[in-house]
């Protein structure tokens, strides 16, 4: 990760084998990571591990997780990204997920998720 001022950059970053963050991004407060691949059973602890890491070291008052290249999502994934909702909504924050894949998306109506966590 290189860190300049209020802005941090990095790129392709293998989480698991079957998903990556292909970008962070730090500006003022406001935490984006970009998520490509599959987030399944096998993959939900690193990526909770990762997005949670993140929120420690850099307590943004917004992380935005970018979901257009997140292919697949099962329950366990689901579960995951909740956790990290109510982490970040614990610690006077808010966690949103932007632009789902038509795929996430309709899993998210689906289940109301879309509801309760805010998705954009």
């Amino acid at each position: 990760m290189a860190a300049t001022g209020n802005f941090m950059l990095m790129s392709d970053q293998h989480i698991h084998e079957c998903i990556c963050a292909r970008l962070v991004e730090l500006h003022d407060s406001m935490l984006t990571v970009t998520l490509a691949g599959q987030i399944k059973f096998e993959a939900t602890v690193p990526v909770q591990q990762f997005l949670t890491g993140l929120f420690a070291e850099h307590k943004p008052q917004c992380m935005i997780v970018d979901c257009h290249d997140v292919t697949f999502v099962d329950s366990q994934g689901l579960a995951m990204l909740l956790q990290v909702h109510n982490a970040c909504r614990a610690a006077g924050s808010t966690l949103s997920l932007r632009d789902p894949s038509p795929f996430l998306r309709d899993l998210l109506r689906l289940t109301r998720i879309d509801t309760y966590m805010q998705v954009v």
